[in-house]
């Protein structure tokens, strides 16, 4: 019988380590597969990481690892045209769906996205990395905001204007002084603003 040396917390350890730093070298030789073929290696990914129950590799079911939200993202950068759900009755627990749009702009290239995702994943970058979060930040469209209503806008004013000079009076301002001050600064951004609508309605 042989005895391993190795406790189990250096082997949960080293197990740890190896999962971080496997990862992103990990999605590389699935999205490396799909363009084979085949499938098999990024089903185990979603399935694992999303909790999803699978013929394939054993999971825990229901719960969500940590790399579940990195993988999402990294598949919307560099397949935005492949959604994927959870299916019962599949043997891999999941199906993928192609649907190729012609007119479609995604905001990152996906080409370039996938090139720099293979550089951080030789380079043993982990999803939680500054690094890996910056490339995130960057392929990620920003969120359109509608404007509000202008009656919403009007009472979002009216509470934040007494928080505002309340902070300024707690830091030893001049109440009146700091509300003169604040008169005359938004009076000459709201010409600001005039005149930025003036010009975009000439256009």
């Amino acid at each position: 019988m042989t005895i391993s040396n190795v406790s189990p917390a250096q082997q949960w350890a080293t197990d740890a380590v190896n999962l971080e730093r496997g990862f992103l070298p990990a999605v590389v030789e699935a999205l490396t597969q799909w363009d084979n073929g085949n499938r098999t290696d990024l089903s185990i990914l979603l399935t694992v990481t999303h909790g999803i129950k699978t013929d394939l590799v054993p999971v825990i079911e229901g719960q969500r690892l940590p790399f579940a939200t990195p993988l999402k993202k990294i598949l919307g950068f560099v397949m935005p045209d492949m959604t994927y759900k959870a299916d019962k009755k599949k043997a891999s627990g999941v199906t993928y769906v192609l649907e190729l749009d012609a007119d479609g702009d995604p905001y990152c290239d996906p080409a370039i996205v996938r090139e720099e995702l293979e550089a951080m994943a030789e380079s043993g970058v982990t999803v939680k990395s500054d690094m890996f979060k910056e490339w995130v930040k960057i392929n990620t469209a920003p969120k359109e905001v509608e404007p509000k209503p202008h009656a919403a806008t009007v009472e979002k004013a009216a509470k934040d204007a007494p928080r505002t000079v309340k902070t300024a009076y707690d830091q030893g301002h001049n109440r009146l002084a700091y509300l003169h001050a604040m008169r005359d600064e938004y009076a000459r951004m709201i010409r600001n603003e005039e005149n930025v609508a003036v010009l975009l309605a000439a256009e």
